[in-house]
Parts: structure tokens; C-alpha cells; sequence
């Protein structure tokens, strides 16, 4: 388990360079309790981050906690096996509209945006993340629930490899600027 930014009042930051690689076995946390703040950049060419249970920007699995935030820059790859942005102090960054450009996000479970949590991106592939797809965030189901709550990207992409579901809900937000459904 890697947790960036526990406790109330703590900055924690997480900088992954070019080649630098990180892996956490289990679940991974950024700014998880209220009062926290938990930072993680992942930039530069072969910089990568792989967690293998759930990634949880601005919370943990028990919930909505501090503040997280995830940008992912040019060349760099961050990879789960679920990713939940829980509040509207957090948010995830990836691609030509994010201030890193480039980069890739890559989930292959859900990707829960909820109570203002945010992601930006290139393109945005359900069900389909094709290997080496730069610009990209995916995953195999999507929901965006709660006032605030918004995905943006250029290019959205839903159910080309199979039955997949987005949900948006609740006040939540999907802005695409071409749609292939």
C-alpha cells in the first residue's frame, strides 16, 4: 500500500522522473484523510507508477478524505486496477489540455469521478485503451456522479471491445468534443 498525504495537515508528494518506476502492491492513496493533501507526478519518457488494487485521489477506500491530485506528463504512464476521485478539491491530468502534456492513464476495472472530482484528457477510451495510446485515459466502466462532478477530453471512445457502461449522474459532466458511441 502506498499513501501520499495521510494525515491532516501533511503535504505528501510523489515525483516519478523520466525512467523512474514505481510499483505498489495493493492500493494506492493520495491525500486520504481530511486536512491532507496527497501530490503525484508522474512525467518524463518510461516514468511510470503501476498500482494493482485501487488508486484513490482525495480519499481512501473508506471514502471522500483530503485533497489529491494526479498528472500524468509526456512520455509517462500511471496504471490501476480501479481509479475514484472523490471530491472537488481533486482531480487527475493527462494529455494536451492538462499542464503536462501527453501522458497516459490507464485503468482497466471503473473510473469513479464523484462530488466534483475531475479528469482531463486527450482522448477518453471505455473498453478500449489501445497499448501505447498516448493522451488517454481508460477503462471498462465510467461513472460520473454529483454536482461538479466532470470528464473532459477531445475524444471519447465507448463499448468498441465489448458491452461497457458510462453513467453520468446526479449534476455530473462528460464534455467531448467527438463522441463514438
Amino acid at each position: 500500500e502506498t499513501i501520499v498525504g495521510r494525515l491532516s495537515g501533511s503535504n505528501g508528494i510523489l515525483d516519478v522522473q523520466a525512467m523512474g518506476v514505481v510499483t505498489t502492491t495493493g492500493n494506492a492513496n493520495l491525500g486520504s484523510n481530511s486536512g491532507s493533501r496527497g501530490t503525484a507526478t508522474i512525467a518524463g519518457s518510461g516514468a511510470s507508477w503501476s498500482v494493482d488494487g485501487a488508486l484513490h485521489v482525495g480519499g481512501s477506500q473508506a471514502g471522500s478524505g483530503g485533497t489529491g491530485t494526479l498528472q500524468v506528463g509526456s512520455g509517462a504512464r500511471a496504471s490501476a486496477g480501479s481509479l475514484t476521485v472523490w471530491n472537488d478539491e481533486s482531480s487527475i491530468a493527462s494529455g494536451e489540455m492538462s499542464p503536462l502534456v501527453g501522458g497516459m492513464i490507464d485503468v482497466s476495472g471503473a473510473l469513479a469521478l464523484r462530488d466534483g472530482g475531475k479528469a482531463i484528457s486527450y482522448y477518453g477510451f471505455v473498453g478500449k485503451n489501445p497499448p501505447g495510446a498516448a493522451n488517454s485515459i481508460g477503462a471498462g466502466r465510467v461513472t460520473i456522479d454529483g454536482i461538479g462532478s466532470r470528464w473532459q477530453t477531445r475524444q471519447f471512445t465507448i463499448g468498441e471491445a465489448g458491452p461497457d457502461a458510462t453513467t453520468v449522474s446526479g449534476g455530473g459532466t462528460l464534455k467531448s468534443d467527438s463522441d463514438t458511441v
